[in-house]
């Protein structure tokens, strides 16, 4: 009893106005997350995203890979390999349709940061692809 109504002080002393109450992840968010060993896997049968987070400071990808999911509203789950740079990712799609329209509805942010994305067919590596512009 002690210790539940310590960690409600403690998490009132962090968020006084309560507004972490309702972020919690469930069963249903669950994201594929591949390691770079299955990179050549993903480009052979999905439509893919190369992704470039501007933003100076490390972020969480769980946080970044949960936000977008919610956020793209896709038909399908989609999968997200973080490449070397930390800042660059490739995102997998079931669907060109799923691609597209998380294509149409750029620019997105994540943390006040923006989110380049390109699409590819995987035969370029994605470091060769520019991502230093995004249309608006």
């Amino acid at each position: 009893m002690e210790s539940d109504q310590a960690s409600r002080s403690l998490m009132w002393a962090h968020d006084p106005w309560g507004l972490t109450r309702s972020l919690a992840v469930s069963d249903a968010e669950v994201v594929e997350v591949v390691g770079v060993d299955d990179l050549d896997g993903l480009k052979a049968t999905r439509f893919l995203l190369v992704g470039r987070l501007l933003m100076t400071k490390d972020y969480h990808k769980d946080s970044l890979v949960g936000t977008l999911k919610r956020i793209w509203h896709t038909h399908e789950e989609f999968s997200s390999v973080t490449l070397e740079d930390s800042k660059c990712l490739l995102f997998s799609f079931k669907s060109d349709l799923d691609r597209n329209w998380v294509m149409r509805g750029s620019p997105w942010t994540f943390d006040k940061a923006l989110l380049l994305l390109s699409a590819t067919d995987g035969s370029i590596h994605p470091y060769a692809i520019s991502l230093d512009l995004q249309n608006f």
